[in-house]
């Protein structure tokens, strides 16, 4: 059994990756996807809205709303070039 912890850039990447696939999603949607708990999940998306990676909304309905940003979608590139080249 792997008790090894996903480390914080493998949880952007994650989230990154789900955002870019669908578009848009809710908080509770991106905390379900990347299995954590919705405090939690507040809390790292905080974070990369902080850092630029995806920008929040409300639609017209008043729902806030997720995306990825553009420095979102390089960060998710560079992660993924670096998976090759570590080879995982």
């Amino acid at each position: 059994m792997s008790t090894s912890k996903r480390c914080r850039h493998k949880i952007f990447a994650e989230i990154l990756d789900y955002l870019s696939t669908i578009g848009k999603a809710k908080l509770t949607w991106i905390a379900s996807y990347a299995n954590m708990p919705i405090d939690r999940a507040r809390i790292v998306l905080g974070e990369m809205m902080f850092y630029g990676l995806i920008e929040s909304f409300e639609d017209e309905s008043g729902s806030r709303f997720y995306k990825c940003s553009e420095r979102g979608l390089e960060y998710l590139e560079h992660w993924r070039k670096l998976q090759l080249l570590s080879g995982r």
